[in-house]
């Protein structure tokens, strides 16, 4: 019974230290690593998706369809670790691709959550986001194994992982290249690249759900978004509000083939699985990606180039 009270202990003294610290902010120039790493939270997830802690049973974690997803893709072991560089996702220890962070992109996020109505308490998570670059912490989840399924060696977790950057030319011809953009005015109605949509729908013969109704609009408008871009990068995916860069997302070609490897029974057929293996996965590294959302424009009739 000695093992609940120290780790609640830990917990808490490393809580305390590192706001402590942090008002002196060591490291605040972006570069560097956790000071230190508390173990992950042990989960013994159960076939109903409820899992057991410390000998207590939670309430349901997990769909039971989710985890038998996982065990057709043997998924023995997932584990979630918030550090100074992301948010890490470790599947039977190895990293997928991963929510990327830095000092400049937590402290636009810090800005940006209270304002967001969809997220309860975003003040008070806005207050403690920066935590796990200063202290690691995560949850280990061990997953039931799948009937005739070999129990995995997975190793304990080492320590924060990153992507590898991506050398050598990447501009091969059949690289994808994609520049959009798309308006909208204040009322929710959008302009693909100064098309209306009424236009594309009738070209197309088909209603696409673009437009924003008015409560959309109105908390855009509360949140001063004038502007969002999405642009990838050999490693990753960068997205940027106003101007001001967010998370995004750190990848290179072997993070990518892991996090296929382990689709498949998430896709619809084997078939999309295939083709995103050998078709789509080895172009992404590669792509030129640049989308741009613009708000808050007088009328989208008035665009046009």
């Amino acid at each position: 019974m000695q093992g609940k009270p120290r780790f609640h202990i830990l917990l808490l003294i490393a809580l305390v230290a590192s706001l402590a610290l942090g008002a002196c902010s060591g490291g605040a120039n972006g570069q560097g690593s956790t000071w230190f790493n508390l173990p992950s939270l042990p989960l013994q997830v159960q076939e109903d998706g409820t899992a057991k802690v410390f000998g207590f049973t939670t309430r349901p974690l997990l769909q039971p369809a989710l985890v038998q997803q996982l065990q057709a893709a043997n998924v023995q072991k997932l584990e979630i670790r918030l550090g100074y560089n992301g948010i890490h996702v470790y599947a039977n220890g190895e990293d997928l691709p991963y929510i990327a962070w830095d000092d400049e992109s937590i402290g636009n996020l810090r800005e940006l959550l209270p304002r967001l109505p969809q997220v309860p308490n975003g003040a008070l998570i806005a207050r403690f986001i920066g935590l796990p670059r200063r202290v690691g912490i995560g949850v280990a989840l061990k997953l039931p194994v799948a009937p005739g399924a070999t129990p995995l060696d997975i190793p304990a977790w080492q320590g924060e992982t990153a992507v590898s950057p991506e050398t050598g030319d990447l501009g091969d011809l059949n690289t994808p290249i994609i520049q959009a953009g798309l308006v909208y005015d204040k009322s929710g109605v959008p302009a693909v690249d100064g098309i209306l949509i009424s236009e594309l729908e009738k070209a197309l013969g088909a209603a696409l759900p673009l437009t924003l109704d008015p409560n959309t609009m109105a908390i855009i408008d509360a949140l001063d978004v004038e502007k969002l871009e999405v642009t990838t990068h050999p490693n990753g995916i960068n997205l940027t509000l106003n101007g001001k860069p967010l998370p995004g997302i750190a990848y290179d070609q072997e993070y990518l083939s892991r996090a296929i490897n382990l689709a498949g029974p998430f896709l619809p057929t084997p078939a999309l699985g295939q083709l995103l293996q050998d078709e789509i996965i080895p172009l992404v590294p590669g792509a030129d990606v640049n989308f741009t959302v613009v708000f808050g424009n007088e009328s989208v009739a008035a665009v046009s180039q």
